[in-house]
Formats: structure tokens, C-alpha cells, sequence
């Protein structure tokens, strides 16, 4: 038995891995962007406050 050939359930499992690969994507895509906008806000902030002072 091959490893990619899982029986009746190949498709239910492979359309699995694909979902669950797309949200795993996402999910470090998102933190990527969320944290350089956190960045440039927290630089931001720093930089006018300095300004103020």
C-alpha cells in the first residue's frame, strides 16, 4: 500500500491537508503583517512622543 493511496477516503483526506495547509498559510501570513503594523505604530508612537518632549 502507497502512502498517497489512502483507500475510499483519498479525497476527503487529501481536500483535508489542503484546507488545514491554506489556514496554516494564513495564519503566518496575518501574524507577519500584524506584527510589521505593530512595529511601524510602536515607531510612530516612539518618534513623535520624542518629538513633544
Amino acid at each position: 500500500m502507497s502512502w498517497f493511496d489512502l483507500g475510499k477516503y483519498t479525497s476527503f483526506i487529501w481536500t483535508a491537508y489542503g484546507i488545514a495547509a491554506v489556514v496554516l498559510a494564513a495564519n503566518v501570513v496575518a501574524a507577519v503583517l500584524r506584527s510589521r503594523r505593530t512595529r511601524q505604530r510602536l515607531y510612530d508612537y516612539y518618534k513623535h512622543k520624542g518629538n513633544k518632549s
